[in-house]
């Protein structure tokens, strides 16, 4: 069991309480305002990643935001990045 497990599934739970939907891969995704982004978990950081499509018509994606876990303050219906 790794140092961030349990902020991990904390993170997870409230996500999928906020209108994320989990994909086959454990990444969370969700359309707001007509654009497709996602959280992904790393080892020590979480991605919030934005799809566009790419010069080729795949669909890409890129990193809109990395945070550390360590940063990462959690809340009851969210979380708060302190740093």
């Amino acid at each position: 069991m790794g140092k961030n497990t349990k902020k991990i599934e904390q993170l997870k739970k409230i996500i999928l309480g906020n209108g994320w939907e989990e994909d086959r891969w454990g990444n969370f995704k969700k359309t707001i305002d007509g654009k497709e982004y996602r959280y992904k978990f790393q080892p020590k950081t979480l991605r919030r990643e934005r799809s566009y499509r790419s010069a080729d018509g795949k669909k890409e994606w890129m990193c809109v935001r990395s945070i550390y876990y360590k940063n990462i303050e959690l809340q009851a219906t969210g979380f708060t990045v302190i740093k």
